[in-house]
């Protein structure tokens, strides 16, 4: 029974030292340490759709209507007229 305790802890040493030994060499090795690559160009855009050349649908009826309805249409004012000039005066003066 002691012999078999004694040849497991032999056999863990053994593989503990064998890994120990791996990693130090690996580590040594510069051909087995990964080289970080640059990234990949992006794919290229697809291209544009082709331009609607028909009418346009429902939301675009609704979009061109929606517009401001009186854009051109602003009445021009006087600013020289001031309604409501002399509806105060001022007893100090």
């Amino acid at each position: 029974m002691a012999n078999k305790q004694k040849l497991i802890i032999v056999i863990a040493v053994v593989l503990v030292v064998a890994i120990i030994i791996y990693w130090y060499v690996d580590l040594r090795n510069p051909a087995s340490v990964p080289v970080a690559q640059p990234p990949a160009a992006p794919p290229a855009a697809p291209p544009p759709p082709p331009a609607a050349t028909t009418t346009p649908g429902l939301g675009g009826t609704i979009y061109n209507q929606s517009q401001n309805p009186i854009q051109d249409k602003v009445p021009t004012t006087n600013p020289a007229v001031n309604p409501i000039e002399g509806a105060y005066k001022n007893p100090f003066q």
